[in-house]
């Protein structure tokens, strides 16, 4: 099974940090993954546009599994958990 790390701020295109999520880097990642995958997340929220975009994503992707919280998940970022369609979220910190 496939990972992908959400680990930094939601934000919008304009950003380059690498610490940034943005919804094209999701998509980039997600791109890479044939068949089921967990989700990794370390993220304190951001931009609710790009939060929402990604668990709309993920909502609809019976591909994704387990989400599993390796450090602060917060404010936006607390609803990619609620799309996992295994039901589970685990807290790893």
């Amino acid at each position: 099974m496939a990972d992908i790390y959400l680990y930094g701020t939601f934000a919008d295109d304009t950003y380059t940090d690498d610490q940034c999520i943005t919804l094209e880097s999701f998509k980039d990642d997600l791109s890479k993954i044939n068949g089921q995958y967990d989700v990794h997340i370390d993220s304190m929220g951001g931009l609710v546009e790009t939060g929402a975009a990604i668990f709309n994503i993920l909502e609809n992707d019976e591909n994704y599994r387990n989400c599993y919280i390796d450090g602060c998940c917060a404010s936006i970022a607390t609803l990619i958990p609620c799309a996992s369609h295994s039901g589970k979220s685990i807290f790893t910190s």
